[in-house]
């Protein structure tokens, strides 16, 4: 856990990049690549006198509240059932958190989410709400609209109160245990998600159609009346980014009405008319925007892109993004928190191959101090580095890859890799710190890694090209990657293995039933193997139909759901296989890895099965991720360290 001290705090902590690199340091080891980070995502609390942040204790993740500068003992929000979702300051004194537990309801497996104040300067901790009537109430509790700084004792939550899934906007205070109070904003029809600005006032809402094929989007204007904009929502990108309490008539949005990656725009509710626009670039979308603590302008606007650079508006943080780009070179600098004033800020800097440091800027003092690594373990080891490149698929289009190659391992050496395709599989890998990546190199493999069609990123049709191709296109970019790598002779053709999570997993399955000589062996961590039972599971949820639809229709695409599902196709796969499922993962239900295991044990397919107890879907429990981490080592070891004989 982290316990460094103000004295420790010194700028010369962070290592040069180049020092880094060039430093005789020895590789991670299995266990300091496999452990939870002890100093992640922190924030500050309005005053910079104290900050929140993800740690470490006893295999869990927990939230650890410090002071800045001083030493008193940290104050720890934990329990032993919770995984911690999210966590924003209200005030120096309060402090909401996010939880989750993994519940049943009425026999489907669901997360429940609660909302937990904590007090740092008492040090006390209460639940927020008691439980309510309504399957949504009492499931879900922590979707917080607006933390309403002109009302320190109340905030605005969204409430989901009938078995139907429709949201309602009440006020909520932090008196004891109570139910949400005061109603501000009733159920819009097939509204099950809204938004809104600074002082709460509800402007965005957004759901799905009775029917479940379409999405619905709702806007207030100044006037207080509701507009739908459901047509233009599902016609192209159109996605609320800010919501300016300024203007009560104009939103923030991101459109693809004018570019093919879209781009930033005012947008007049009441007129329905696009005004100003205010960021775009050829290379990338616009990934979202940051307004300042009173809501009224934009500090900055993100790209999705991330080599194009932060639009950075507010003048103040521009000079400091600057500033820290010059005194941390070759690193990403980010600026992930800051006070109303920027009195303090904190920085993450790091790069593909160096983890993650978290710096302290003190604007009065003129300092930048390193405060904590994330990884304390990773400190001075020699980390793999990864390298951007682009192939091109069987039918043209450009596929962005990253390729990450052991330490001190000539670039025209032709190695043994494992492919590891990104899970979701709308949602995309970036050249950054990845503790898996680093784990698979440190044993003496290349990596590669790439955002096949569906990703997001690369505009509206680059996504769409990948609906309902799970098994199809999307594993076809995937294939076409790792034919592109042995031809530029990066990989021994005799020794490539398939490995990812999620999706990944599922596309690891896919990979050795498709392409038997292609992969000496497959991994699946928390993977789908079996699409008609994800669909039919999904089909048990509020909207799930229309959360689902690009993998395909249960019965319309009954045999090409067959032939892109893993278990239907067992007797396929020639190679060893390696499942491992988190027991209590509420994302990819471990039933789909139990399946897969008994079908691969009917077609006497060499195997193995690691089930994590109590693990969720993204390894969160200290001794399952090491646990998982070690089986893999090992099966690689086994199965693709040695070529095979002829």
């Amino acid at each position: 856990m982290h316990a460094q001290t103000a004295a420790a705090r010194t700028a010369d902590a962070v290592p040069s990049a180049t020092a880094q690199r060039t430093a005789d340091l020895p590789l991670p080891t299995v266990a300091e690549l496999a452990a939870l980070p002890n100093f992640n995502r922190p924030r500050l609390s309005p005053s910079g006198a104290m900050l929140a942040a993800f740690s470490e204790k006893d295999e869990r993740q927990v939230v650890v509240v410090l002071a800045v500068a001083s030493d008193i003992e940290p104050f720890l929000v934990a329990a032993p059932d919770w995984r911690i979702n999210w966590f924003k300051w209200l005030a120096d004194e309060r402090l909401l958190v996010s939880v989750s537990v993994a519940e049943n309801f009425f026999g489907t497996p669901v997360t429940v989410t609660r909302l937990i104040l904590a007090d740092p300067r008492a040090r006390k901790l209460k639940r927020l709400l008691r439980d309510e009537t309504g399957q949504g109430a009492m499931q879900i509790q922590d979707r917080l609209l607006s933390t309403l700084p002109d009302d320190p004792k109340r905030i605005l939550l969204q409430i989901n109160p009938d078995d139907a899934g429709n949201a309602q906007a009440r006020l909520v205070s932090f008196r004891g245990r109570q139910k949400a109070g005061k109603i501000v904003q009733r159920i819009l029809p097939q509204v099950s998600r809204m938004a809104a600005d600074v002082d709460g006032n509800v402007r965005v809402g957004w759901g799905v159609s009775k029917d479940e094929r379409s999405g619905v989007l709702r806007l207030r204007d100044g006037a207080g009346e509701w507009h739908d904009f459901s047509e233009r929502y599902n016609a192209g990108t159109f996605n609320v980014l800010g919501i300016p309490v300024s203007d009560p008539d104009l939103l923030y949005v991101a459109s693809d009405h004018e570019y093919p990656l879209s781009a930033l725009y005012e947008f007049k509710v009441s007129t329905g008319t696009f005004g100003r626009r205010l960021a775009q670039h050829d290379d990338s979308e616009i990934a979202d925007v940051e307004l300042d603590a009173a809501g009224e302008r934009i500090d900055s606007v993100v790209f999705s892109n991330q080599f194009v650079p932060d639009l950075i508006l507010n003048p103040d943080l521009k000079a400091l993004d600057a500033e820290l780009d010059r005194m941390l070179p070759e690193r990403r600098n980010v600026i992930v928190s800051y006070t109303p004033t920027l009195s303090h800020a904190l920085i993450r800097s790091s790069a593909s191959d160096l983890a993650p440091w978290y710096l302290l800027f003190d604007r009065a003092a003129r300092k930048l101090e390193a405060y904590s690594p994330a990884y304390s373990q990773l400190h001075q080891r020699r980390l793999a580095r990864t390298t951007v490149h682009q192939y091109e698929a069987r039918d043209g289009l450009r596929i962005q890859a990253y390729i990450t190659r052991p330490v001190d391992v000539p670039e025209d050496a032709a190695l043994p890799f494992v492919v590891l395709p990104h899970g979701g599989p709308h949602s995309r890998d970036f050249l950054r710190f990845d503790w898996l990546t680093q784990l698979i190199a440190s044993q003496g493999y290349g990596v590669l890694q790439m955002n096949f069609r569906g990703s997001t990123g690369y505009g509206r049709e680059f996504e769409e090209a990948g609906y309902r191709q799970w098994g199809q296109a999307m594993q076809d970019d995937i294939t076409d990657g790792t034919h592109w790598l042995i031809e530029q002779g990066w990989a021994d053709p005799e020794r490539i293995a398939i490995a990812g999570a999620s999706y990944g997993g599922y596309a690891a399955l896919m990979g050795a039933v498709r392409e038997p000589e292609l992969y000496r062996c497959a991994i699946s961590l928390n993977g789908v193997s079996d699409l008609s039972a994800l669909l039919v599971r999904e089909s048990r949820f509020i909207n799930g139909r229309y959360a689902s639809r690009h993998i395909g229709r249960w019965w319309k695409d009954r045999k090409s759901l067959k032939e892109n599902s893993p278990t239907q196709q067992a007797g396929h796969i020639q190679v060893p296989v390696l499942l491992a499922h988190g027991e209590a993962d509420r994302v990819v239900n471990v039933r789909q890895s139990r399946m897969m295991n008994r079908r691969l044990k009917a077609a006497k397919v060499e195997h193995e099965y690691l089930e994590l107890p109590e693990g969720d879907h993204f390894l969160s429990i200290g001794t399952n991720r090491r646990a998982f981490a070690e089986r893999a080592v090992a099966f690689l070891q086994t199965h693709l360290a040695a070529a095979p004989e002829r």
